[in-house]
């Protein structure tokens, strides 16, 4: 098959991280796939086989104009309509809507398949931004348009179809792909300093994380046994977070480093990986985490932690927003770290099953 895929960079956040495996999977299998993407920024590009082709649709733009989205459709419609692909793939509420709609307008060949990677309802129901009510509202009006839908597990399925109830039909649930051969292998990899007396996040520093959660439960553990917090990531909150930090009297123990495109590094190395989100789809991080064998914690949020943990048999999980809950759990894992549990659930994340049931649904 001829795939192409379409997204803003390969970078940055678990879903791009999935997309760029799932690229390199199809590639390996004998199938011609693009990557169009806005930019030269493309840090996950190196998981890419040589098979896998790379297109900045960013490329060549007027000086004055930043690789935008907008500014790349002209571009994206050109492309489309000469490759004509079989089978157009993306992820993302916003790529997902212009992808229906610009199908249903110049008429693309390819099948359209999108991959929602959150619970739209309550990413919406929150209220932290406006763009997020927005994204929601054409979801339910343009969603019904794609060929499938891909839920990456049960509770996104189930809120879709609650919320968008003509999607029926269309919602197929495949679980992210995990290489933990991979992720073992970079996990090896020293960091430039050694501290062993850690606990750890990973992901985009926004409000959806709960990481304010996350330093209030921790701060008094700092204060107490000098264990550091570092959260992986980038985002707008970073000086709201350092601020709280330092309204606590821990700043000297948090570090927020940036994005780290081996974060699995840390995971070895962390006493315990925290995941304090208000909600998921499916938190690549934490079976990254577990694939490191790193003791997890997690808020029960829709959705994803109790799918991966299976009810808290194989990571603790706490109430969402419940900042002593974290607390005790971490406590907890300091002094009684679990046994690793990643071998009992590796089978259900195997890349090779999960880039066979996708292209299972492309060629359907």
């Amino acid at each position: 098959m001829n795939i192409t895929i379409w997204l803003y960079r390969l970078g940055g956040g678990g879903a791009e991280r999935v997309m760029a495996d799932l690229a390199a999977s199809f590639a390996q299998k004998g199938h011609q796939v693009t990557i169009l993407t806005h930019t030269d920024d493309n840090p996950y590009g190196q998981q890419l086989t040589s098979q896998a082709k790379l297109v900045n649709l960013g490329k060549s733009l007027a000086p004055f104009l930043r690789p935008r989205t907008i500014f790349c459709l002209p571009k994206l419609v050109r492309f489309l309509k000469a490759e004509k692909p079989d089978v157009i793939f993306t992820t993302g509420a916003t790529h997902s809507v212009l992808l229906i709609l610009l199908s249903r307008i110049f008429k693309f060949s390819g099948k359209i398949v999108i991959r929602e990677t959150n619970t739209i309802s309550v990413q919406a129901g929150k209220k932290i931004n406006l763009m997020d009510q927005v994204g929601f509202f054409f979801a339910r009006l343009i969603y019904p348009l794609a060929d499938y839908v891909i839920a990456p597990s049960l509770g996104v399925k189930s809120d879709l179809e609650k919320s968008i109830p003509k999607l029926k039909n269309k919602v197929q649930v495949i679980y992210n792909p995990v290489n933990a051969e991979i992720i073992q292998q970079k996990a090896k990899v020293p960091l430039s300093s050694e501290n062993k007396n850690f606990i750890l996040s990973a992901g985009r520093l926004v409000p959806q994380k709960g990481y304010d959660l996350l330093i209030k439960a921790w701060a008094p553990i700092y204060q107490d046994k000098k264990v550091e917090l570092i959260i992986l990531g980038e985002g707008p909150e970073k000086d709201k977070l350092l601020d709280l930090a330092n309204d606590l009297d821990v700043s000297k123990g948090l570090n927020l480093p940036g994005f780290d495109p081996n974060p699995f590094r840390y995971m070895a190395r962390a006493k315990a990986f925290v995941l304090s989100s208000y909600y998921e789809g499916l938190p690549n991080v934490l079976l990254q985490a577990m694939a490191c064998g790193c003791p997890v914690i997690a808020t029960n949020c829709p959705s994803g932690p109790q799918e991966i943990l299976q009810d808290g048999k194989f990571g603790a999980l706490v109430p969402v927003g419940d900042v002593e809950a974290i607390r005790r759990a971490i406590i907890k894992y300091l002094k009684e770290p679990p046994a690793p549990h990643w071998d009992k659930i590796r089978h259900i994340y195997d890349p090779e099953k999960i880039s066979e049931q996708y292209l299972e649904i492309f060629a359907s």
